[in-house]
Protein backbone atom coordinates (compact mmCIF):
# COMPACT_ATOMS: atom_id res chain seq x y z
CA UNK A 1 0.00 0.00 0.00
CA UNK A 2 0.94 3.83 -0.84
CA UNK A 3 1.91 5.76 2.54
CA UNK A 4 -0.06 8.51 0.19
CA UNK A 5 -3.46 9.18 -1.36
CA UNK A 6 -4.11 9.57 -5.10
CA UNK A 7 -5.16 13.00 -4.86
CA UNK A 8 -2.62 15.56 -3.14
CA UNK A 9 -4.41 17.07 0.21
CA UNK A 10 -3.74 20.83 -1.56
CA UNK A 11 -4.26 21.31 -5.04
CA UNK A 12 -1.12 23.42 -5.01
CA UNK A 13 2.61 24.12 -3.59
CA UNK A 14 2.39 26.70 0.04
CA UNK A 15 2.55 30.41 -1.53
CA UNK A 16 5.21 31.21 1.66
CA UNK A 17 8.30 29.10 0.68
CA UNK A 18 10.53 28.72 -2.17
CA UNK A 19 10.32 25.07 -2.32
CA UNK A 20 7.91 25.52 -5.86
CA UNK A 21 9.46 28.75 -7.08
CA UNK A 22 13.18 29.04 -5.61
CA UNK A 23 13.63 32.26 -7.68
CA UNK A 24 11.64 34.24 -5.30
CA UNK A 25 13.68 33.53 -2.42
CA UNK A 26 15.76 37.20 -2.35
CA UNK A 27 19.70 37.18 -2.24
CA UNK A 28 19.17 39.60 0.41
CA UNK A 29 17.00 37.11 2.80
CA UNK A 30 18.97 34.56 1.59
CA UNK A 31 22.93 35.86 2.95
CA UNK A 32 20.98 36.81 6.05
CA UNK A 33 19.50 33.20 6.45
CA UNK A 34 22.89 32.05 6.35
CA UNK A 35 24.47 34.36 8.03
CA UNK A 36 22.47 33.30 10.65
CA UNK A 37 23.02 29.46 10.20
CA UNK A 38 27.04 30.31 10.56
CA UNK A 39 26.13 32.54 13.68
CA UNK A 40 24.07 29.99 15.49
CA UNK A 41 27.11 27.33 14.63
CA UNK A 42 29.77 29.36 16.05
CA UNK A 43 27.71 29.97 19.12
CA UNK A 44 27.25 26.23 19.81
CA UNK A 45 30.45 25.47 18.83
CA UNK A 46 31.92 27.60 21.03
CA UNK A 47 29.67 26.22 23.94
CA UNK A 48 30.74 23.50 23.53
CA UNK A 49 34.26 23.70 23.50
CA UNK A 50 33.93 25.97 26.66
CA UNK A 51 33.84 22.22 28.12
CA UNK A 52 31.88 23.63 31.28
CA UNK A 53 31.94 21.24 34.31
CA UNK A 54 28.82 18.48 34.70
CA UNK A 55 26.55 19.49 36.83
CA UNK A 56 24.28 17.35 39.00
CA UNK A 57 21.91 15.63 36.20
CA UNK A 58 24.31 15.60 33.92
CA UNK A 59 26.82 13.53 36.45
CA UNK A 60 23.95 11.37 37.19
CA UNK A 61 23.07 9.92 34.00
CA UNK A 62 27.27 9.84 33.02
CA UNK A 63 27.52 7.69 36.12
CA UNK A 64 25.07 5.33 34.03
CA UNK A 65 26.70 5.16 30.88
CA UNK A 66 30.35 4.91 32.41
CA UNK A 67 29.08 2.09 34.56
CA UNK A 68 27.01 -0.12 32.35
CA UNK A 69 27.05 -2.15 29.34
CA UNK A 70 25.01 -1.49 26.31
CA UNK A 71 22.59 -4.31 27.43
CA UNK A 72 22.52 -2.91 30.36
CA UNK A 73 21.73 0.07 29.41
CA UNK A 74 18.30 -1.24 28.36
CA UNK A 75 17.47 -2.07 32.15
CA UNK A 76 16.05 1.11 34.20
CA UNK A 77 18.62 3.48 34.82
CA UNK A 78 19.73 4.66 38.50
CA UNK A 79 18.97 8.07 40.53
CA UNK A 80 15.78 8.66 38.66
CA UNK A 81 17.26 8.90 34.96
CA UNK A 82 15.16 8.48 31.97
CA UNK A 83 16.97 8.25 28.95
CA UNK A 84 16.21 6.95 25.08
CA UNK A 85 17.96 3.92 24.32
CA UNK A 86 18.58 5.71 20.95
CA UNK A 87 20.19 8.42 22.74
CA UNK A 88 22.01 6.11 24.90
CA UNK A 89 23.91 3.90 22.60
CA UNK A 90 25.48 6.78 20.29
CA UNK A 91 26.57 8.62 23.66
CA UNK A 92 28.09 5.16 25.11
CA UNK A 93 29.71 4.91 21.53
CA UNK A 94 31.53 7.64 21.90
CA UNK A 95 32.62 7.16 25.42
CA UNK A 96 34.07 3.46 23.94
CA UNK A 97 36.00 5.58 21.45
CA UNK A 98 36.63 9.02 22.65
CA UNK A 99 36.44 8.05 26.49
CA UNK A 100 34.45 9.04 29.64
CA UNK A 101 35.26 13.44 28.83
CA UNK A 102 33.00 15.83 28.83
CA UNK A 103 33.38 16.61 25.39
CA UNK A 104 32.96 12.52 24.83
CA UNK A 105 29.84 13.06 26.79
CA UNK A 106 28.35 15.82 25.08
CA UNK A 107 29.58 15.30 21.26
CA UNK A 108 26.13 13.73 20.87
CA UNK A 109 24.26 16.75 21.92
CA UNK A 110 26.67 18.74 20.11
CA UNK A 111 26.30 16.99 16.41
CA UNK A 112 22.39 16.76 17.28
CA UNK A 113 22.42 20.77 17.65
CA UNK A 114 23.98 21.36 14.23
CA UNK A 115 21.72 18.86 12.38
CA UNK A 116 18.67 20.70 13.94
CA UNK A 117 20.30 24.10 12.99
CA UNK A 118 21.11 23.30 9.23
CA UNK A 119 16.97 21.24 8.57
CA UNK A 120 15.39 24.52 10.56
CA UNK A 121 16.70 26.73 8.08
CA UNK A 122 15.97 24.42 5.35
CA UNK A 123 11.95 23.60 6.54
CA UNK A 124 11.80 27.63 7.36
CA UNK A 125 12.90 28.03 3.41
CA UNK A 126 10.34 25.43 2.54
CA UNK A 127 6.90 27.10 4.56
CA UNK A 128 7.83 30.38 5.42
CA UNK A 129 7.65 33.61 3.21
CA UNK A 130 11.05 34.45 2.42
CA UNK A 131 11.21 37.57 4.69
CA UNK A 132 10.29 35.78 7.79
CA UNK A 133 13.73 33.39 6.83
CA UNK A 134 16.19 34.92 8.64
CA UNK A 135 13.87 35.74 11.59
CA UNK A 136 13.30 32.58 11.82
CA UNK A 137 16.77 31.20 11.74
CA UNK A 138 17.97 34.17 13.51
CA UNK A 139 15.70 33.59 16.38
CA UNK A 140 16.78 29.67 16.45
CA UNK A 141 20.72 30.67 16.24
CA UNK A 142 20.74 32.65 19.49
CA UNK A 143 18.04 30.91 21.68
CA UNK A 144 19.58 30.36 24.96
CA UNK A 145 18.25 27.09 26.14
CA UNK A 146 18.76 25.85 22.37
CA UNK A 147 22.32 27.13 22.81
CA UNK A 148 22.62 25.58 25.96
CA UNK A 149 21.45 22.01 25.80
CA UNK A 150 23.49 21.62 22.35
CA UNK A 151 26.33 21.14 24.80
CA UNK A 152 24.52 19.22 27.64
CA UNK A 153 24.12 15.51 28.14
CA UNK A 154 20.96 15.41 28.00
CA UNK A 155 18.41 13.61 24.93
CA UNK A 156 16.86 17.98 24.81
CA UNK A 157 19.10 18.71 21.84
CA UNK A 158 18.16 15.51 20.18
CA UNK A 159 14.60 15.91 20.96
CA UNK A 160 14.85 18.60 18.52
CA UNK A 161 16.47 16.98 15.94
CA UNK A 162 14.21 14.44 15.63
CA UNK A 163 11.40 17.10 16.06
CA UNK A 164 12.89 18.64 13.27
CA UNK A 165 13.95 16.10 10.99
CA UNK A 166 9.85 14.72 11.16
CA UNK A 167 7.72 18.19 10.64
CA UNK A 168 9.94 18.84 7.50
CA UNK A 169 9.63 15.01 5.74
CA UNK A 170 5.55 15.80 6.90
CA UNK A 171 5.88 18.72 4.94
CA UNK A 172 7.52 17.19 2.30
CA UNK A 173 4.83 14.38 2.25
CA UNK A 174 2.07 16.81 2.16
CA UNK A 175 3.07 18.81 -0.67
CA UNK A 176 3.57 16.02 -2.94
CA UNK A 177 1.77 12.98 -1.75
CA UNK A 178 2.17 10.59 -4.82
CA UNK A 179 6.18 10.46 -4.10
CA UNK A 180 5.79 6.84 -1.97
CA UNK A 181 9.62 7.13 -1.26
CA UNK A 182 9.06 9.79 1.02
CA UNK A 183 6.43 8.57 2.72
CA UNK A 184 8.42 5.39 3.54
CA UNK A 185 11.19 7.72 4.63
CA UNK A 186 8.76 9.04 6.93
CA UNK A 187 7.17 5.88 7.97
CA UNK A 188 11.32 4.52 8.98
CA UNK A 189 12.11 7.95 10.52
CA UNK A 190 9.26 7.86 12.79
CA UNK A 191 10.39 3.97 13.50
CA UNK A 192 13.52 4.94 14.77
CA UNK A 193 12.53 8.50 16.61
CA UNK A 194 10.66 6.34 18.69
CA UNK A 195 13.14 5.11 20.24
CA UNK A 196 15.80 7.96 20.38
CA UNK A 197 13.43 11.02 21.41
CA UNK A 198 10.77 10.33 24.07
CA UNK A 199 8.60 13.45 22.90
CA UNK A 200 8.82 12.29 19.21
CA UNK A 201 5.59 9.76 19.71
CA UNK A 202 3.43 13.59 19.86
CA UNK A 203 4.90 14.56 17.10
CA UNK A 204 4.01 11.44 14.83
CA UNK A 205 0.48 10.87 16.83
CA UNK A 206 -0.49 14.85 15.86
CA UNK A 207 0.30 14.21 12.37
CA UNK A 208 -1.78 10.81 12.01
CA UNK A 209 -4.69 12.02 13.89
CA UNK A 210 -4.34 15.17 11.77
CA UNK A 211 -4.53 13.06 8.74
CA UNK A 212 -7.34 11.01 9.99
CA UNK A 213 -9.17 14.31 10.43
CA UNK A 214 -8.45 15.31 6.89
CA UNK A 215 -9.19 12.61 5.04
CA UNK A 216 -12.68 11.93 7.34
CA UNK A 217 -14.00 15.52 6.29
CA UNK A 218 -12.66 14.77 2.33
CA UNK A 219 -13.66 11.23 2.34
CA UNK A 220 -10.53 10.45 1.36
CA UNK A 221 -10.42 6.43 1.94
CA UNK A 222 -6.54 6.66 0.65
CA UNK A 223 -5.25 9.19 3.18
CA UNK A 224 -7.62 7.04 5.70
CA UNK A 225 -5.47 4.16 5.24
CA UNK A 226 -2.40 5.76 4.95
CA UNK A 227 -2.85 7.43 8.48
CA UNK A 228 -4.05 4.37 9.83
CA UNK A 229 -1.17 2.15 8.45
CA UNK A 230 1.54 4.43 9.93
CA UNK A 231 -0.51 5.16 12.60
CA UNK A 232 0.03 1.78 14.04
CA UNK A 233 3.11 0.84 13.30
CA UNK A 234 4.32 3.97 15.17
CA UNK A 235 1.12 2.98 18.16
CA UNK A 236 2.87 -0.85 17.95
CA UNK A 237 6.49 0.47 18.20
CA UNK A 238 5.71 2.60 21.21
CA UNK A 239 3.79 0.49 22.74
CA UNK A 240 6.92 -2.12 22.54
CA UNK A 241 9.13 0.61 23.78
CA UNK A 242 7.15 1.80 26.70
CA UNK A 243 6.63 -1.67 28.26
CA UNK A 244 10.36 -3.28 27.71
CA UNK A 245 12.37 -0.06 27.98
CA UNK A 246 10.74 2.98 29.75
CA UNK A 247 10.56 1.98 33.42
CA UNK A 248 10.59 4.87 35.32
CA UNK A 249 10.15 4.21 39.46
CA UNK A 250 7.38 6.56 40.14
CA UNK A 251 7.29 4.69 44.12
CA UNK A 252 9.71 7.47 46.13
CA UNK A 253 7.01 10.18 44.71
CA UNK A 254 10.05 12.17 43.34
CA UNK A 255 8.57 12.46 40.12
CA UNK A 256 5.36 13.32 41.63
CA UNK A 257 6.88 16.06 43.38
CA UNK A 258 9.28 17.22 40.60
CA UNK A 259 6.64 17.99 38.20
CA UNK A 260 4.27 19.58 40.75
CA UNK A 261 3.26 22.52 39.04
CA UNK A 262 4.40 21.30 35.35
CA UNK A 263 1.30 19.11 34.94
CA UNK A 264 -1.78 20.36 33.00
CA UNK A 265 -4.71 20.32 35.71
CA UNK A 266 -7.37 17.58 33.85
CA UNK A 267 -9.59 17.97 33.76
CA UNK A 268 -9.59 21.88 34.64
CA UNK A 269 -12.03 22.64 37.77
CA UNK A 270 -10.89 26.06 39.02
CA UNK A 271 -9.90 29.73 38.22
CA UNK A 272 -6.03 28.73 39.53
CA UNK A 273 -6.57 25.82 36.78
CA UNK A 274 -7.91 27.82 33.90
CA UNK A 275 -4.98 30.44 35.23
CA UNK A 276 -2.88 27.24 34.55
CA UNK A 277 -3.31 27.46 30.20
CA UNK A 278 -2.25 30.78 30.12
CA UNK A 279 0.51 31.09 32.41
CA UNK A 280 1.73 28.21 30.39
CA UNK A 281 1.32 29.56 27.14
CA UNK A 282 3.35 32.88 27.94
CA UNK A 283 6.18 31.16 29.96
CA UNK A 284 6.58 28.77 26.76
CA UNK A 285 8.11 31.91 24.96
CA UNK A 286 11.06 32.68 28.01
CA UNK A 287 11.59 28.60 28.07
CA UNK A 288 12.34 26.92 25.96
CA UNK A 289 11.97 29.58 22.85
CA UNK A 290 14.48 32.33 24.65
CA UNK A 291 12.66 35.51 24.22
CA UNK A 292 12.31 37.89 27.01
CA UNK A 293 8.53 39.02 26.93
CA UNK A 294 6.32 36.38 26.95
CA UNK A 295 3.07 38.31 26.80
CA UNK A 296 4.39 40.42 23.43
CA UNK A 297 5.51 36.70 22.25
CA UNK A 298 2.09 35.82 22.74
CA UNK A 299 0.44 38.11 20.77
CA UNK A 300 3.12 37.95 17.78
CA UNK A 301 2.48 34.40 17.52
CA UNK A 302 -0.91 34.64 17.24
CA UNK A 303 -0.86 36.84 15.05
CA UNK A 304 1.99 34.15 13.37
CA UNK A 305 -1.07 31.68 13.28
CA UNK A 306 -3.31 34.23 11.52
CA UNK A 307 -0.34 35.15 8.87
CA UNK A 308 0.22 31.18 7.88
CA UNK A 309 -3.18 31.84 5.97
CA UNK A 310 -3.62 29.71 2.73
CA UNK A 311 -0.91 27.69 4.38
CA UNK A 312 -3.19 26.28 6.62
CA UNK A 313 -2.58 22.28 6.46
CA UNK A 314 1.24 23.49 7.14
CA UNK A 315 0.60 25.19 10.35
CA UNK A 316 -1.66 22.66 11.55
CA UNK A 317 1.46 19.67 11.16
CA UNK A 318 3.44 22.31 13.21
CA UNK A 319 0.97 22.34 15.93
CA UNK A 320 -0.47 19.20 15.99
CA UNK A 321 2.23 18.05 18.66
CA UNK A 322 1.03 20.36 21.46
CA UNK A 323 -2.28 19.08 22.23
CA UNK A 324 -0.77 15.55 21.94
CA UNK A 325 1.97 16.51 24.62
CA UNK A 326 -0.88 18.63 26.92
CA UNK A 327 -3.34 15.45 27.06
CA UNK A 328 0.20 13.69 28.17
CA UNK A 329 0.48 16.33 30.76
CA UNK A 330 -2.94 15.77 31.99
CA UNK A 331 -2.68 12.14 32.41
CA UNK A 332 1.06 13.06 34.64
CA UNK A 333 2.62 10.90 31.94
CA UNK A 334 5.14 14.18 30.78
CA UNK A 335 5.79 17.72 32.33
CA UNK A 336 4.35 20.23 29.84
CA UNK A 337 7.15 23.19 30.93
CA UNK A 338 10.49 24.17 30.03
CA UNK A 339 13.34 21.82 29.09
CA UNK A 340 10.62 19.23 28.37
CA UNK A 341 9.12 21.16 25.61
CA UNK A 342 12.09 21.92 23.56
CA UNK A 343 11.18 19.71 20.95
CA UNK A 344 8.58 22.51 20.29
CA UNK A 345 11.14 25.04 20.38
CA UNK A 346 10.93 25.19 16.23
CA UNK A 347 7.41 24.97 16.04
CA UNK A 348 7.29 28.25 18.27
CA UNK A 349 9.19 29.88 16.22
CA UNK A 350 8.38 29.56 12.55
CA UNK A 351 4.99 31.17 13.92
CA UNK A 352 6.92 33.44 15.26
CA UNK A 353 8.78 34.61 12.73
CA UNK A 354 5.42 35.46 10.52
CA UNK A 355 4.42 36.87 13.09
CA UNK A 356 6.90 39.49 13.60
CA UNK A 357 7.09 39.88 10.23
CA UNK A 358 3.24 41.11 10.53
CA UNK A 359 3.38 43.01 12.98
CA UNK A 360 6.45 44.57 11.77
CA UNK A 361 4.91 45.28 8.62
CA UNK A 362 1.66 46.78 10.03
CA UNK A 363 3.78 49.34 12.60
CA UNK A 364 6.15 50.02 9.57
CA UNK A 365 2.74 51.09 7.78
CA UNK A 366 2.30 53.63 10.73
CA UNK A 367 6.08 54.71 11.68
CA UNK A 368 9.24 53.25 11.18
CA UNK A 369 10.17 53.98 14.63
CA UNK A 370 7.06 51.62 15.83
CA UNK A 371 8.21 49.01 13.41
CA UNK A 372 11.85 50.00 15.33
CA UNK A 373 11.08 49.70 19.54
CA UNK A 374 8.96 46.59 18.60
CA UNK A 375 11.76 44.69 16.70
CA UNK A 376 14.10 45.79 19.65
CA UNK A 377 11.43 44.96 22.31
CA UNK A 378 11.36 41.29 20.82
CA UNK A 379 15.25 40.73 20.54
CA UNK A 380 17.59 43.10 22.04
CA UNK A 381 17.81 41.44 25.13
CA UNK A 382 18.18 37.97 23.99
CA UNK A 383 20.55 39.09 21.86
CA UNK A 384 22.56 41.22 24.65
CA UNK A 385 21.92 38.27 27.19
CA UNK A 386 23.67 35.87 24.42
CA UNK A 387 26.50 38.14 23.62
CA UNK A 388 27.28 39.17 27.48
CA UNK A 389 27.04 35.20 28.83
CA UNK A 390 28.28 33.00 25.89
CA UNK A 391 29.60 30.71 26.96
CA UNK A 392 26.38 29.41 29.12
CA UNK A 393 27.97 28.56 32.64
CA UNK A 394 26.00 26.45 35.32
CA UNK A 395 27.82 24.68 38.43
CA UNK A 396 31.46 25.16 37.55
CA UNK A 397 32.22 22.45 40.11
CA UNK A 398 35.27 21.14 38.42
CA UNK A 399 37.66 23.99 39.92
CA UNK A 400 36.35 23.75 43.33
CA UNK A 401 37.40 20.15 43.29
CA UNK A 402 40.45 20.81 41.40
CA UNK A 403 41.32 23.30 44.58
CA UNK A 404 40.12 21.17 46.74
CA UNK A 405 42.82 18.09 45.85
CA UNK A 406 45.39 20.46 45.62
CA UNK A 407 44.85 22.10 49.29
CA UNK A 408 43.49 18.51 50.72
CA UNK A 409 45.82 17.67 54.00
CA UNK A 410 46.16 13.46 55.05
CA UNK A 411 43.97 14.12 58.28
CA UNK A 412 40.89 16.25 56.18
CA UNK A 413 37.82 15.00 55.98
CA UNK A 414 35.05 15.55 52.95
CA UNK A 415 31.64 16.28 53.35
CA UNK A 416 29.23 16.81 50.24
CA UNK A 417 26.33 18.54 49.97
CA UNK A 418 23.92 16.07 48.28
CA UNK A 419 23.53 18.39 45.05
CA UNK A 420 27.19 17.78 45.16
CA UNK A 421 27.43 14.33 45.31
CA UNK A 422 27.47 13.34 41.44
CA UNK A 423 29.87 15.69 39.91
CA UNK A 424 32.46 14.92 42.84
CA UNK A 425 31.97 10.95 42.36
CA UNK A 426 32.56 11.76 38.60
CA UNK A 427 35.21 13.68 38.91
CA UNK A 428 37.23 11.50 42.26
CA UNK A 429 39.20 9.63 40.12
CA UNK A 430 40.39 12.55 37.59
CA UNK A 431 41.82 14.40 40.92
CA UNK A 432 42.90 11.42 43.03
CA UNK A 433 39.90 11.92 45.73
CA UNK A 434 38.97 8.12 47.52
CA UNK A 435 35.32 8.49 47.80
CA UNK A 436 34.82 5.94 50.15
CA UNK A 437 36.44 8.97 52.57
CA UNK A 438 33.80 11.31 51.06
CA UNK A 439 30.16 11.58 52.92
CA UNK A 440 28.13 12.67 50.96
CA UNK A 441 24.59 14.44 52.45
CA UNK A 442 20.99 13.27 52.55
CA UNK A 443 18.87 14.63 49.31
CA UNK A 444 16.01 17.04 51.00
CA UNK A 445 13.57 19.16 49.26
CA UNK A 446 13.37 21.80 51.68
CA UNK A 447 16.36 22.89 54.24
CA UNK A 448 15.87 21.35 57.57
CA UNK A 449 18.44 22.18 60.47
CA UNK A 450 17.53 19.00 62.30
CA UNK A 451 18.11 16.94 59.15
CA UNK A 452 21.74 18.71 58.63
CA UNK A 453 22.56 18.42 62.35
CA UNK A 454 22.67 14.77 61.99
CA UNK A 455 25.14 14.58 58.83
CA UNK A 456 27.01 17.53 61.30
CA UNK A 457 26.85 14.77 64.39
CA UNK A 458 30.51 12.82 62.99
CA UNK A 459 32.49 15.13 63.05
CA UNK A 460 34.34 16.01 66.71
CA UNK A 461 36.09 18.51 68.05
CA UNK A 462 39.59 19.59 66.17
CA UNK A 463 38.21 17.81 63.07
CA UNK A 464 39.44 19.78 60.05
CA UNK A 465 36.68 19.29 57.27
CA UNK A 466 35.98 20.20 53.64
CA UNK A 467 32.26 20.79 52.76
CA UNK A 468 31.73 21.64 49.19
CA UNK A 469 28.41 22.78 47.61
CA UNK A 470 26.62 23.03 43.73
CA UNK A 471 23.27 23.01 43.05
CA UNK A 472 21.75 24.59 45.93
CA UNK A 473 19.12 26.42 44.89
CA UNK A 474 18.70 30.35 44.65
CA UNK A 475 21.21 32.28 46.88
CA UNK A 476 19.65 33.69 49.88
CA UNK A 477 18.51 33.04 53.67
CA UNK A 478 16.54 29.68 52.57
CA UNK A 479 18.74 27.74 50.62
CA UNK A 480 20.20 24.78 51.35
CA UNK A 481 24.01 26.16 51.56
CA UNK A 482 23.40 29.35 53.62
CA UNK A 483 21.43 26.87 56.24
CA UNK A 484 24.29 24.21 56.41
CA UNK A 485 27.08 26.60 56.38
CA UNK A 486 25.58 28.55 59.22
CA UNK A 487 25.23 25.20 61.29
CA UNK A 488 29.21 24.17 60.59
CA UNK A 489 30.07 28.25 61.66
CA UNK A 490 27.99 27.23 64.85
CA UNK A 491 30.60 24.60 65.92
CA UNK A 492 33.51 26.18 64.20
CA UNK A 493 35.96 28.18 62.34
CA UNK A 494 36.11 28.68 58.51
CA UNK A 495 39.76 28.87 57.74
CA UNK A 496 39.20 29.41 53.50
CA UNK A 497 37.27 29.05 51.17
CA UNK A 498 37.03 28.73 47.10
CA UNK A 499 33.95 29.50 45.16
CA UNK A 500 33.34 29.15 41.12
CA UNK A 501 29.62 29.71 39.50
CA UNK A 502 27.13 27.48 41.53
CA UNK A 503 29.82 25.85 43.49
CA UNK A 504 31.93 25.95 45.71
CA UNK A 505 34.02 24.90 48.91
CA UNK A 506 34.29 25.98 52.58
CA UNK A 507 37.13 24.24 54.98
CA UNK A 508 36.47 24.45 58.48
CA UNK A 509 37.79 23.60 62.03
CA UNK A 510 35.46 22.31 64.31
CA UNK A 511 35.76 23.59 67.70
CA UNK A 512 33.29 21.95 69.35
CA UNK A 513 31.37 18.32 69.96
CA UNK A 514 28.07 18.29 68.89
CA UNK A 515 25.42 19.30 70.99
CA UNK A 516 25.05 16.73 74.49
CA UNK A 517 28.48 14.58 73.24
CA UNK A 518 32.19 15.09 74.25
CA UNK A 519 34.82 12.72 72.80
Amino acid sequence: MRLAPEKPPETRPPTGGDSARPERFSAYSNRLSWTGVIVGIVLRTVQYLSNRSLWLDEAYLAQNLLARNAAQLLQQLDDSQVAPIGFLWPVKGCISLLGGTEYALRLVPFLAAIASLLLFHRLARRILSREAVPIAVGIFAISEPLLFYAAELKQYSTDVFWAVALISLMVSWWERPRRGRVGLLLLATGALAIFSSHPAIFVLAGFAVYCLAVGFRRKDGYLIRSALLVGSVWATLFLAQFVLLLRVDHSSGFFQEFWSGRLMPFPPTSVDDVEWFLRTFLEVFVDPVGLSHGALSGLVFLAGCIAFGARKHQLALLLAPIPVALLASGLESYPFATRFLLFLAPTFILVLAEGTLLFAGLLGARSRILAVVFGLLMFLQPTVNIVARIPLEREEIRPVIEHLAENLNPDDRIYAYWGAGPALTYYADRFGIEMDEVTVGRYEVRPQRGEFSKDLAQYRKGDRVWVVFSHFGPEGPGDHRFVLLNLVRDRGEELSRFEATGASAHYFEFSSDPAGQGR
